[in-house]
């Protein structure tokens, strides 16, 4: 008798784990705070799609055609506590909230801690049920979809089910606990339980596409017509990368020159004038430039490039002047990286701007 009972207590014990809360309960997890009101939104998830027994690999026990049969209004009504008790408690937010408050309700809803706890859920569970093959259309009416779908791909579905009713619009209901005889603002109409935008921010692009919340992709000619059409996720993909790469790698630069005349034109002057006519150190140049970058902001990269073309003229000076001899007859070898001794034996040591491009080239190794 014993052996015969020991598998009813097991499946009995499996299914007091995945038990759906009751309305009491979830009163008791909103007031208790967002951790309890987490463990609640995974019970019911774990009601509504049995994550916990499709990943577990457990289903050997429940063939895909129980689940199709029972899943489906399972996840209704987990969709339909989960929506009840959120309704009950953003009329109540929305009553407790002040009446001069800066922020609208749907800013209010972003920051809550018991919303992101929600949306939290979803993800963790959407991540754990993804389905296999991601390269199959999602299912148009989310649960219950055809005789060829996995456990996890019915498991999947039901979890778009509940996201979908959570994410849809609907009429505000007043609060048990409201007193409607105030003159407070009533809560605002067809607005959805958890916002769009946290949504779309926090599930993954997958789900999102199945869930429906990504834009249509768009279409573009195919250079081969085998090559499958985009699916808004992949487009989504395609976007982000993009944008990623515009903010991160791409440099925005036009006429820097322009923009910043002044700082250019103090950094050309220094560079012509102030270091002939000052006698400036390499160190002493390198200090001064590097104080009109952070002053005016300049872009390093065009500060050196300005350096090698005031350096290239005074070479050409220098040469043209017939004070240095012609720098092919200057033999090979040498110690020094920038070819300094090189430069001094060239020039001869008599020529005056020796100095001066001594200077620069010890700029532009700093820059």
């Amino acid at each position: 008798g014993r052996h015969t009972r020991r598998p009813i207590n097991n499946r009995t014990r499996r299914g007091s784990m995945a038990a759906l809360p009751t309305e009491e309960e979830a009163k008791a997890a909103l007031q208790g705070g967002a951790d309890s009101w987490r463990n609640l939104v995974l019970r019911a998830l774990a009601f509504g799609t049995e994550y916990h027994v499709v990943v577990t690999q457990q289903q050997a026990a429940s063939s895909s055609g129980d689940l199709r049969g029972r899943l489906p209004s399972r996840a209704e009504e987990a969709a339909n506590l989960l929506a009840t008790s959120l309704e009950g408690y953003l009329a109540q937010m929305h009553h407790e909230a002040p009446q001069d408050t800066a922020f609208s309700i749907q800013d209010q809803m972003k920051s809550d801690p018991v919303i992101n706890a929600t949306v939290e859920s979803l993800w963790t569970v959407g991540c754990l049920v993804s389905s296999e093959d991601e390269s199959k259309p999602p299912t148009e009416g989310g649960a219950g979809g055809g005789d060829d779908q996995t456990p996890k791909q019915i498991s999947n579905d039901c979890l778009v089910t509940i996201i979908r009713a959570l994410a849809r619009p609907r009429p505000a209901q007043q609060s048990n606990q409201m007193d409607t005889t105030d003159d407070s603002s009533p809560p605002p109409n067809n607005l959805p339980l958890i916002p769009t935008s946290l949504l779309q921010t926090s599930l993954e692009l997958q789900l999102l596409e199945q869930v429906g919340m990504l834009p249509k992709a768009i279409p573009l000619k195919k250079k081969n017509p085998n090559q499958p059409d985009k699916t808004p996720a992949s487009d989504a993909v395609r976007r982000l990368r993009k944008l990623n790469t515009d903010l991160y790698y791409r440099q925005n630069k036009f006429n820097l020159l322009a923009e910043e005349s002044e700082g250019y034109a103090k950094l050309l002057n220094y560079l012509i004038v102030g270091i002939r006519d000052g006698g400036v150190t390499a160190p002493g140049a390198v200090r001064h430039v590097t104080e009109l970058i952070g002053a005016f902001d300049l872009d390093p990269n065009r500060v050196l490039d300005l350096s090698l073309d005031v350096l290239e003229c005074s070479l050409r000076d220098a040469v043209r002047s017939g004070e240095a001899r012609s720098f092919a007859d200057v033999r090979k070898g040498g110690e020094d990286e920038w070819g300094l001794s090189h430069l001094r034996s060239s020039l001869g040591g008599r020529v005056a701007s020796a100095p001066v491009i001594g200077t620069l080239l010890g700029l532009i190794r700093e820059l």
